[in-house]
């Protein structure tokens, strides 16, 4: 009996590993923005586009943008400026990494945090301007920014 018991279990085990589901969904697409939906809310997890001025949208399809997941723009080699809507409260990690003709950025009033390396190795980002609801600026933001020549940091930083 013992055995037979054993053989069901195992048996039960081997049939539980086969049947697992993966249940992640793929990415929606919107002009050149793959983003995912949670709660109604939008977040931009790529950008396939090649556009040298992007004003980024401050709601899809009825729902509102409110974030940009890590390195969701990463080696856009093209961009020269871009315009973040206020709606966007959070930018992920590395988010603009390696854009090397970046030169200008308006961030969104309602961002707290400049995440690590969020700018890094910007090289063409010239000056960028902080907005006071700012509190907290990652480790690297700003690393290999060589052109950088002004950058405004409020006082409502306080942690760098």
């Amino acid at each position: 009996m013992k055995k037979l018991i054993s053989i069901f279990l195992a048996l039960t085990l081997i049939i539980c590993n086969f049947n697992v589901v993966d249940v992640s969904f793929a990415d929606e697409i919107y002009d050149d923005f793959k983003y995912s939906i949670d709660n109604s809310n939008i977040t931009i997890t790529d950008y396939t586009g090649s556009a040298e001025n992007l004003v980024l949208p401050d709601e899809i399809n009825g729902m509102r943008v409110i974030a940009i997941k890590d390195l969701a723009f990463a080696n856009s080699e093209s961009l020269i400026t871009v315009e973040i809507p206020d709606s966007i409260i959070s930018i992920g990690e590395s988010a603009f990494w390696g854009c090397t003709n970046l030169a200008t950025v308006k961030l969104p009033n309602n961002l707290t945090t400049i995440k690590a390396s969020l700018f890094s190795e910007c090289i063409s980002l010239k000056d960028i301007t902080i907005p006071d609801s700012v509190t907290t600026i990652g480790k690297s933001a700003f690393y290999k920014c060589t052109s950088l020549k002004n950058i405004d940091i409020p006082n409502s930083v306080t942690t760098i």
